[in-house]
């Protein structure tokens, strides 16, 4: 989803973070975090519960705040119990937790998740095999990637025009009379597959839109996670019986 713009959202969540080869070139990682940021005024979302416009500034908080924080909160409270609760702060002591609730921060927690992928994370390195065609087995579909291989670079309208079509987030940004009118996701917080702004800016566009969503992140889960079917199946009946 929103492939075109993965892997400026991943250098703006995971840029100053060691990877598995160390710091990738900080200069490079802040020109595609500074490409997020301009998208993100082109978004022009505004954050659930009055959160108000979300920016490249403000977005870490927002994440934080609407979404990691109740899922942590969750975790801790009702997964474990209280001796487990207490071995698991004492291995995370990055993390508070008073009254009930956790506390910490977006670099906190993007510390906690760790960066996974190299620069670029996406475009030239696999992804581009979407876009092939009889005469190339890749194509960039990324300004930055293709200009990166060849300052006379640029990205194949063709290219453009299919990863539209592939992409939720280009019909929400149109509000698409076909869109779904509800949406299920299930993500693990410890996913650093791709940043987590990829997800929520679309639910959190959806739900501008007037969309119906259920968002759930399961806390310190990783990719492609799938552990609550039952969660899924009872949304399922709601929305059935809403809409009978």
């Amino acid at each position: 989803m929103d492939l075109d713009h993965a892997d400026a959202a991943y250098e703006w969540m995971y840029g100053p973070y060691l990877g598995k080869k160390g710091l990738v070139d900080q200069k490079e990682s802040a020109v595609l975090a500074g490409i997020y940021r301009d998208y993100l005024k082109e978004l022009n979302i505004q954050g659930l519960h009055n959160f108000g416009l979300i920016d490249g500034d403000n977005l870490g908080d927002y994440i934080v705040k609407e979404y990691m924080l109740p899922s942590a909160d969750h975790f801790l409270k009702v997964e474990l119990t209280d001796s487990e609760r207490s071995e698991y702060l004492a291995q995370n002591p990055w993390m508070k937790y008073e009254n009930g609730h956790a506390d910490f921060t977006f670099e906190d927690f993007t510390g906690h998740v760790g960066r996974m992928k190299e620069l670029c994370s996406f475009d030239g390195r696999g992804e581009g095999s979407v876009f092939g065609n009889e005469s190339l087995d890749e194509r960039h579909f990324t300004e930055y990637g293709a200009k990166k291989d060849n300052p006379d670079g640029f990205v194949d309208p063709e290219v453009t025009r299919i990863a539209n079509l592939m992409n939720p987030m280009f019909f929400a940004r149109i509000n698409h009379p076909g869109c779904s009118k509800h949406w299920y996701f299930c993500i693990g917080s410890k996913d650093a597959s791709t940043s987590h702004s990829v997800y929520i800016l679309f639910q959190t566009l959806l739900q501008n839109n007037g969309m119906d969503t259920s968002m759930t992140f399961l806390w310190d889960y990783g990719h492609q996670c799938s552990d609550d079917p039952v969660e899924m199946v009872d949304w399922i009946m709601k929305v059935s019986k809403e809409n009978d």
